[in-house]
């Protein structure tokens, strides 16, 4: 269920607890605490739980419904981005080191592959 300014309006925290997030769909949603009410994001920038990140996109009511989901879709726009630039470059480092002249069976020394890359 999308999140309204009416639903956020009469949201609490329940008694003995010290926050509350609101899910408004996509991963975002609207932190409640005693000090204030934080936007934030949860997305992924590469494939498992070490690739999860997290960012405040603002506190409301200065950062609106409306901008926060403007926000989210831009920084998920930004991590899909950075996933695929991470894709290339994961997939061409295999052949870049197989393409070294290598002087020991085991492979390519730290200093000619850094040789290599500085090229």
């Amino acid at each position: 269920m999308k999140l309204t300014d009416a639903i956020i309006a009469s949201a609490t925290i329940e008694p003995g607890k010290t926050s509350r997030a609101l899910q408004d769909g996509g991963r975002l949603f609207l932190r409640i605490t005693v000090e204030a009410k934080q936007w934030r994001l949860k997305y992924q920038v590469a494939p498992g739980p070490k690739g999860e990140r997290m960012k405040v996109l603002g506190e409301y009511p200065a950062v609106s419904i409306d901008k926060a989901r403007e926000l989210a879709a831009d920084v998920r726009a930004a991590a899909a981005k950075q996933s695929a630039v991470r894709e290339v470059v994961a997939a061409s480092v295999p052949v870049a080191i197989a393409a070294l002249p290598t002087a020991s069976p085991d492979g390519p020394t730290f200093g000619e592959v850094a040789a290599h890359w500085l090229t």
